[in-house]
């Protein structure tokens, strides 16, 4: 859960790359 975190803070950041910052949800 701690990268699924990580991932949504950033996620406005790297919106436009999302697969590159993907978690393994």
């Amino acid at each position: 859960e701690a990268c699924e975190t990580s991932y949504r803070d950033r996620g406005g950041k790297y919106q436009g790359q999302r697969g590159v910052t993907l978690p393994r949800a």
